[in-house]
């Protein structure tokens, strides 16, 4: 049997994920929900400009959606976002390519990201469906990770 294209993204987003160095996650969030509709074009820009800030960092960027309310979304409903792996405390780039990149104001959150973290992270993608991206956004065939600066990748250590 062969391998759907969301079981293909799964497998390599995992490769990437469990395979080498990510010290920090970062959740790009706007400001209101409702303009999210927006982060697939936008995000084109985006990653221009943050390959262009930090040129020797590798990112693996994926858009995920989440429906509840937060501090961000009080309201709640559902919402794009971007996950952000990399290697280092990267907030301050992100938020100045959003800044240039995006029609609206974002929000930033960091967290270190611990071996247990990755492990459930690589748990919940490797056993959930994925998030419907093409009924959201409206539109076929949505790339749901991206990796920047591939060669300063690093390979994990144990």
């Amino acid at each position: 049997m062969s391998e759907t294209s969301d079981e293909k993204s799964k497998r390599n987003y995992l490769r990437l994920l469990k395979n080498h160095e990510w010290n920090y996650q970062h959740s790009l969030f706007y400001e209101d929900g409702a303009d999210s509709k927006a982060l697939l074009d936008e995000m084109i820009k985006f990653k221009q400009v943050l390959r262009r800030k930090c040129p020797g960092q590798p990112f693996l960027i994926r858009i995920q959606l989440l429906n509840k309310r937060t501090a961000y979304n009080p309201d709640g409903g559902l919402q794009a976002y971007l996950v952000i792996l990399t290697t280092i405390n990267a907030r301050d780039a992100l938020a100045g390519a959003a800044k240039v990149a995006m029609h609206a104001p974002c929000n930033i959150l960091k967290k270190e990201l611990t071996q247990e973290r990755k492990a459930r992270m690589a748990s919940a993608i490797k056993s959930q469906k994925p998030h419907n991206l093409e009924r959201f956004f409206g539109k076929q065939k949505i790339n749901r990770f991206t990796l920047l600066n591939k060669s300063k990748l690093s390979l994990k250590h144990d």
